[in-house]
C-alpha cells in the first residue's frame, strides 16, 4: 500500500514538475487541431511580421524579405526561398518596407489552431492583485501553410499557450513567440 501511494505521489509531482516537457515533447507528433483561423487578405509582410487580414503575427529576425524580377514577394531563410505572389502596395517606414501582396490563385492556404492533447496542472500559480487564477495550462499552435502549384511549400508554426479558467474556459496566451519556419523548394 505505501509503495502505491509513494508512486501516485512521485507521479503527481513529476507531472507538476515536469508535465509542460512532456506535452511540448508529444505534440511533435499528436495534436489536436480546433479551429480555421481567417484568410481573408490583405496579406503582408514586414521584416518583424507576418500580416493576415487584420492579425499580426511575428517572424523571426533571420528573415530575408524581397521583390523578385517579376515583382513577386519573396522570403527567404538559409539558403531556401518561397515566393507568395505578386506585389499589391509597397508602404516603408522607420521599420523598413512592408510588402502588401496577392496569392496565386491556385495556391493552398490553411490557417489552422490546434491544442495539445495533454495538459497540466498549475496549483501553485497565484495572482497578487487577486485576479482570476488559471487552473491547468496547455500548448496551442498556429499553423500557417502555404502551397504552390509547383509543389512548393512555406509552414509556419506559432507556439502559445492556453489556460484554463474555472467558469470561464481555455483562454489564449497570446505569447509573442517567433515561428517555426520550413521553406521546402
Amino acid at each position: 500500500m505505501t509503495r502505491s501511494v509513494l508512486a501516485v505521489l512521485c507521479a503527481l509531482i513529476a507531472w507538476l514538475t515536469i508535465g509542460p516537457q512532456i506535452s511540448s515533447f508529444l505534440d511533435r507528433f499528436f495534436t489536436i487541431p480546433y479551429a480555421n483561423l481567417p484568410l481573408g487578405g490583405p496579406y503582408a509582410l514586414d521584416a518583424s511580421q507576418f500580416i493576415v487580414g487584420s492579425r499580426r503575427w511575428i517572424l523571426p529576425k533571420d528573415l530575408n524579405l524581397a521583390l523578385d524580377a517579376q515583382r513577386r514577394v519573396t522570403l527567404s531563410r538559409a539558403g531556401r526561398a518561397f515566393t507568395f505572389g505578386p506585389l499589391k502596395n509597397c508602404a516603408s517606414d522607420s521599420a523598413g518596407a512592408c510588402y502588401e501582396f496577392a496569392p496565386d490563385p491556385d495556391d493552398q492556404i490553411s490557417f489552422l489552431k490546434c491544442r495539445s492533447w495533454l495538459s497540466w496542472p498549475t496549483p501553485f500559480q497565484f495572482s497578487i492583485l487577486g485576479a482570476p487564477r488559471a487552473s491547468w495550462h496547455r500548448h496551442s499552435y498556429n499553423r500557417l501553410l502555404w502551397k504552390k502549384r509547383s509543389g512548393a511549400t512555406i509552414a509556419f508554426v506559432w507556439p502559445d499557450e492556453q489556460a484554463y479558467y474555472p467558469g470561464h474556459g481555455w483562454a489564449d496566451g497570446n505569447l509573442e513567440i517567433a515561428p517555426l519556419i520550413e521553406i521546402t523548394p
